[in-house]
């Protein structure tokens, strides 16, 4: 703005000063031949009055060598000219200022020589006797009086020229210096022109509506990074090229690359097929859902395009964990293997003793061992289906049911009561030591866990065995132990007793009748309850299986 009217002011100055250089040139030509005019005719007046009174001899005694002087018969013959020899001249009857002063007495003309850029006045008087005399005087035209004075107008105009400069820019400083220090901020309270005040009240209203949507822009902006930021599911946001345009904390943490790769390629942060190849579907207006594995987890990919004018302009990807989920289906699929492995080798056992005996070939003496093998493997059989069945309820229903106070000492009296014949069976002694205590919880699944517990305790001891049961309060917690001196667990093998039909030692569970389903209860039980489990075991030594309850609360 200061350029503009710097120049401004500069070319206004500047034609302004060549315009009046050049009218006040002509001005005073047309003023200088106006004086030039009269001071001629009074000459001529004089000179007139000089020779009626002493003819020829008068004109040859002046000098006026500014001047020209021709004096004409009344038949324009030449008498006399002080600049050509009057024998040598033409007749000048015929001129225009000769001709008007023998008409009217006075006479006026001008010739121009384009060549030599200059003019002839002539005037021209009638004396008494009929003759006429004519003065004539050369004079510049304007413009060769303007080229006369070049160089000294343009010495002053050069002057002026700069004088201009540094006036326009000193005015030009002046009127911007008070738009420099505007106070945007508080436009209202700036003092300058009153001819901007329009502008101010403009800026005044702009001020506040930018405010306004830039308030309404930050809220927005809040409320979508908070959600983003609370979302479980990574969300990313990419242009057409790749690059990362916008993420929240959940997709940095899956894809582990830090703040400074922002805006950078999706390439540099993770490069996977998965990710590369739902861009270039994004770019042809495709979305994808795929799987992506990322170190020791798995997660669901979804990728929209985000499209302008039917074209790709960028891409927005959801990423999820999904490998609880995997691992369930890997579960699933390990469970119904080892069901179908399961129930298949009762069902052989029974399906080839029923066929011995259907065909005859059984002793009658054997047949009742072969009918007591078959009863066998259909208790194991059905105990397996049971466990099963509450296995899968247990993993459909969860927490469904709905929980009260129970008293944990009838229900794990009522256990060893009933695995009593089978604890006297395999020669071990059960000891009990159990305080009155309640825990908020579901009686019958509780019933499942201690049986589960206190049978392996049984099943897993050694000849003459012992088990302690002791049921106690511990701080915040009531605490269930089960502690025998039997064969013991492998320490590697003591996080995988859990698992759904894993055994130990499978032959010494085949003898003795497990399903490898016991455990995985308990587990699901103590989930449901939020209690704790803690396994200590020394091989040949015995094992001890811990349940903390969080105690219950009356008052609640």
């Amino acid at each position: 703005m200061n350029q503009k009217i710097f120049k401004a002011i500069f070319s206004v100055a500047t034609s302004v000063l060549i315009l009046g250089f050049i009218l006040f040139c002509w001005i005073a030509h047309d003023y200088s031949n106006i004086q030039i005019g009269e001071m001629a005719q009074n000459e001529i007046v004089y000179l007139a009055r000089g020779i009626e009174k002493e003819g020829l001899e008068y004109l040859d005694s002046i000098e006026l060598d500014n001047h020209r002087i021709t004096w004409v018969d009344s038949q324009g013959n030449v008498l006399f000219d002080n600049q050509q020899p009057a024998a040598k001249m033409e007749n000048h009857l015929e001129r225009e200022e000769i001709r008007e002063a023998m008409a009217q007495g006075t006479g006026q003309s001008t010739r121009y020589s384009t060549t030599m850029a200059k003019k002839t006045i002539n005037y021209a008087i009638q004396l008494n006797d009929g003759s006429v005399l004519r003065l004539s005087q050369t004079k510049d035209s304007v413009w060769s009086v303007l080229f006369t004075l070049l160089q000294p107008m343009l010495f002053v105009l050069l002057i002026a020229i700069v004088l201009s400069a540094i006036l326009a820019r000193y005015l030009s400083n002046r009127i911007v210096e008070p738009l420099n220090h505007l106070d945007l901020d508080e436009p209202s309270k700036n003092e300058i022109y009153e001819e901007l005040n329009p502008l101010i009240a403009r800026l005044e209203f702009q001020k506040h509506e930018i405010q306004k949507r830039m308030e309404l822009l930050t809220s927005r902006q809040n409320e979508f990074r908070t959600i983003t930021e609370n979302m479980k599911e990574g969300l990313i946001v990419l242009d057409s090229s790749g690059n990362l345009l916008s993420y929240n904390c959940q997709a940095q943490y899956i894809l582990d690359f830090n703040e400074h790769l922002k805006y950078q390629n999706i390439s540099m942060i993770h490069q996977s097929f998965e990710i590369s190849h739902a861009l270039n579907e994004a770019r042809l207006g495709k979305a994808l859902t795929q799987e992506i594995a990322i170190g020791d987890k798995y997660y669901q990919l979804i990728s929209n395009p985000v499209m302008e004018n039917e074209k790709s302009v960028g891409v927005v990807m959801m990423i999820w964990d999904i490998t609880e989920t995997h691992a369930r289906e890997a579960l699933r699929r390990e469970f119904s293997a080892n069901v179908s492995h399961e129930l298949k080798t009762p069902l052989t056992s029974i399906s080839g003793y029923a066929e011995i005996i259907q065909t005859g070939i059984a002793k009658s003496e054997d047949i009742c061992r072969f009918a007591g093998k078959i009863y066998d493997e259909s208790k194991r059989l059905l105990h397996l289906v049971n466990d099963i069945i509450q296995l899968s309820e247990l993993d459909e229903k969860g927490m469904s049911e709905k929980k009260s106070p129970c008293a944990l000492k009838p229900i794990i009296q009522s256990v060893v009561d009933k695995l009593s014949d089978h604890a006297t069976k395999a020669s071990v002694k059960i000891y009990c030591q159990l305080d009155d205590l309640k825990i908020l919880g579901i009686d019958h699944l509780l019933y499942e866990m201690f049986y589960n517990i206190i049978e392996n305790a049984i099943k897993y001891n050694k000849e003459n065995g012992e088990v302690y049961i002791k049921l106690q309060e511990q701080g915040d917690f009531i605490s269930f132990s089960c502690k025998d001196n039997g064969i013991g667990i492998p320490f590697d093998m003591q996080e995988r007793v859990f698992e759904r039909f894993y055994r130990v030692d499978k032959s010494h569970s085949k003898e003795i009748g497990g399903t490898g389903l016991g455990l995985s209860i308990v587990k699901h039980g103590a989930n449901i309850h939020h209690a704790t489990i803690q396994l200590d075991s020394i091989l040949s030594k015995g094992t001890k299986l811990t349940l903390h309850f969080p105690k219950y609360n009356e008052k609640i």
